[in-house]
């Protein structure tokens, strides 16, 4: 049973995969793929001494940009100038790609963290969006 949970995240739903295409959550795809990067580099210890600082550094950042970014959207669609469907994919997307971030850093801080613990995870992260 567990192995189909995890399946079924690996890939975002259909709404979801829509919105990351998404001119507006480029930054946040950005980022995620640079902490994928580093976090591949630092787990095939290629990456300098510190390299999960920077998995961590961005996992924090896209965590801080999703919260910005959502109250944006949120006021747009308000204003009409955003279809609700559109901005619904797109928070889903946001969340998405922002569980991605945090999970892998995660594991990169698991696997390959010196048996530090993880520090909390910027304080709003446990906050509710808004």
């Amino acid at each position: 049973m567990r192995d189909l949970r995890l399946q079924s995240r690996l890939q975002p739903e259909a709404g979801v995969r829509r919105a990351l295409a998404d001119e507006r959550l480029r930054p946040l795809r950005a980022r995620l793929g640079e902490l994928l990067e580093a976090g591949e580099t630092g787990l095939r210890h290629l990456a300098p001494p510190g390299g999960f600082e920077t998995v961590q550094r961005l996992a924090f950042e896209i965590a801080d940009l999703r919260r910005r970014e959502r109250p944006v959207l949120l006021r747009k669609t308000a204003h009409g100038d955003t279809e609700p469907v559109s901005a619904l994919a797109a928070l889903d997307a946001m969340r998405w790609i922002d569980r991605l971030g945090y999970h892998a850093w995660r594991i990169c801080n698991y696997l390959g963290g010196e048996g530090k613990p993880e520090p909390s995870p910027a304080a709003g992260r446990a906050l509710p969006d808004g």
